[in-house]
């Protein structure tokens, strides 16, 4: 029986499999954090439009919400005045 010398094809097809199914995990995890971020940013502005619309109530007022893009500093503005 001759000696061994490197690896079979057996063994680098597993070691490329394993492999694979590392890099996809963490390629899923990854994708998933943008996804779970725009989920809480929508339900952090539900929220306060929740809450903004409670204090319209409670205040008698009518109130409005002025969206601001992205690069300025804040996300929203509200503004009041007699119905």
């Amino acid at each position: 029986m001759r000696p061994s010398h490197g690896f079979t094809l057996i063994e680098l097809l597993l070691v490329i499999i394993i492999i694979s199914v590392f890099a996809a995990m963490v390629g899923l995890s990854v994708g998933g954090t943008s996804e779970r971020q725009r989920l809480q940013a929508r339900e952090r502005l539900y929220d306060e439009l929740s809450l903004i619309r409670l204090e319209s109530v409670d205040q008698g007022l009518l109130l409005a919400v002025k969206l601001i893009p992205r690069n300025h500093r804040a996300g929203c503005r509200v503004s009041g005045g007699d119905p």
